[in-house]
């Protein structure tokens, strides 16, 4: 990697603009990325549906209503699948991709933020459309709010459901719902199950093997915030010293020769270019 004082001075604006967003990104973006490198073959996956896709919506219960569930034909994305939707009580939504040919496996994934991604939306899509194809069923939650529906953070204002779904009990359900569901369709029960998440994800992550140690036979807890005041305290004081002291044309270009006399020489070489 080459780094030049004008790409200091281009790239770091654009990165304090998107901090927020990267500090809470779902992160984790190549998973599956180089899955044909690996040594277990996760495409060899001998299982097939025991009943039909349309079969598996269910209304009448209480705790946990699927609302749809349609057989979606391969794609330049994905993998034929049976694409379910479903509401746990009280306001847990999820979405769940089961493959035509599974592997055994089911693929949890984690959210970012303070969570209430659609579960209609783009948010994972890639990834869990790579697990999908690598014969894994794949699911996620919207951890029990839609984050479209309130400003900044107040659906958690005088919600203490919405609190605990947000903190455990939404990936704690999503995940037992997705193996009774995949145990239906398939007629048999998962093998094994992961869990993927960075930030948000990576905390939930831990919590999941703190709370729930036999809901998952592995995680990826990626960059987890497990420390959500100190985090957001962080992030108030780096706003806070924005506000009073903005990075100017002319402080960027201080910046970027103090990075320069820092930096440049490490490589073996006093050339105006960090490498």
């Amino acid at each position: 990697m080459r780094i030049t004082r004008s790409t200091v001075r281009l790239v770091l604006p654009l990165l304090l603009a998107v901090l927020p967003a990267v500090t809470f990104g779902y992160g984790n973006g190549s998973s599956f990325s180089r899955a044909a490198t690996s040594l277990v073959d996760y495409t060899d996956s001998p299982l097939r549906p025991a009943i039909e896709c349309t079969s598996l919506i269910d209304n009448d219960k209480k705790q946990l209503i699927i609302i749809s569930a349609v057989l979606v034909v391969a794609n330049e994305t994905t993998a034929e699948h049976c694409q379910v939707y479903g509401i746990i009580a009280p306001e847990i939504q999820f979405s769940l991709q089961l493959p035509s040919h599974w592997n055994g496996r089911l693929y949890v994934h984690g959210n970012g933020g303070d969570g209430g991604e659609s579960i209609y939306g783009e948010y994972g899509s890639e990834m869990r459309n790579r697990a999908v194809t690598h014969g894994f069923v794949a699911t996620f939650s919207n951890t029990g709010h839609a984050s479209a529906d309130f400003q900044g953070s107040r659906w958690a204002y005088n919600s203490a459901q919405r609190e605990i779904d947000y903190s455990y009990r939404a990936l704690h359900l999503n995940t037992l719902a997705a193996k009774r569901i995949s145990q239906r369709y398939y007629g048999r029960a998962a093998a094994r199950t992961y869990f993927d998440g960075c930030s948000t994800g990576g905390g939930q992550g831990l919590r999941a093997a703190q709370r729930f140690p036999t809901d998952f036979d592995g995680i990826v807890a990626g960059a987890p915030v497990f420390d959500p005041v100190t985090l957001l305290l962080y992030v108030w004081n780096n706003q806070r010293a924005q506000q009073l002291m903005q990075l100017d044309s002319a402080r960027l270009a201080l910046l970027a020769e103090w990075l320069m006399q820092q930096y440049d020489s490490l490589d073996g070489a006093a050339d105006g270019v960090i490498s």
